[in-house]
């Protein structure tokens, strides 16, 4: 068993969290790897070599990327199989922000919709503001993104808004739902080849329905 996280991590801060969620699923007992489609052809990944998948994607200007859109179609049949997570991350969101987590899940929602693509779990996740790496045009409109009216900003300091509780909790969560549905495939049918698409199609879709009641 094995998963993998795909994301469009345009920004170093952005792979660090694809990193981190891929470690602390290993960390919980589900070795992943990290496909970055901005630095790798996504046409040469071959993701029916997994078990499970998580996609990631930043949104800019309420857009996600277009490469992890195309996987998301190419392998919707396989995806229809398997446990499968989505993230977006958004440089403008802040934890406190709830009018702004709803237009990032409204925006998330009807991304994966035209996908035709139902994920077991998702997240809106933030990214990191690092004053240091900032060009001086930028940081006063980073600076109002990330606080708004509250808060101080002191210069020179890097100021982290990505919530690393939630992307934790996010990789264990989905680490754990996917142990429990091969663990539940295994006792189902203990001689099962896991390629057996069919077969695993009507069980996830069981396994689903139950892990949703």
């Amino acid at each position: 068993m094995r998963a993998i996280v795909v994301c469009a991590a345009c920004k170093a801060q952005n792979h660090r969290i694809a990193t981190h969620l891929a470690k602390s699923m290993t960390d919980s007992g589900v070795p992943t790897d990290v496909f970055d489609v901005s630095r790798d052809d996504v046409c040469e990944l071959d993701i029916e070599l997994y078990q499970a998948v998580v996609f990631g994607s930043s949104l800019r200007l309420g857009e996600h990327d277009p490469r992890v859109a195309w996987c998301m179609r190419h392998h919707q049949i396989w995806l229809t199989t398997i446990p499968t997570a989505f993230y977006s991350v958004s440089q403008r969101l802040r934890a406190d922000d709830a009018k702004g987590l709803r237009e990032v899940e409204w925006s998330d929602g009807e991304f994966l919709c035209q996908q035709q693509f139902e994920p077991s779990i998702r997240a809106c996740l933030t990214s990191t503001v690092s004053e240091s790496k900032l060009d001086w045009l930028k940081k006063p409109f980073r600076r109002k993104e990330s606080y708004g009216s509250q808060g101080r900003w002191e210069a020179g300091r890097e100021h982290e808004c990505a919530d690393w509780k939630l992307v934790e909790s996010f990789a264990i969560s989905f680490a754990d739902l996917v142990q429990r549905f091969w663990d539940s495939t295994r006792v189902r049918s203990p001689c099962l080849d896991f390629f057996d698409r069919d077969f695993r199609r009507s069980h996830y879709e069981d396994f689903a329905k139950y892990s949703h009641d």
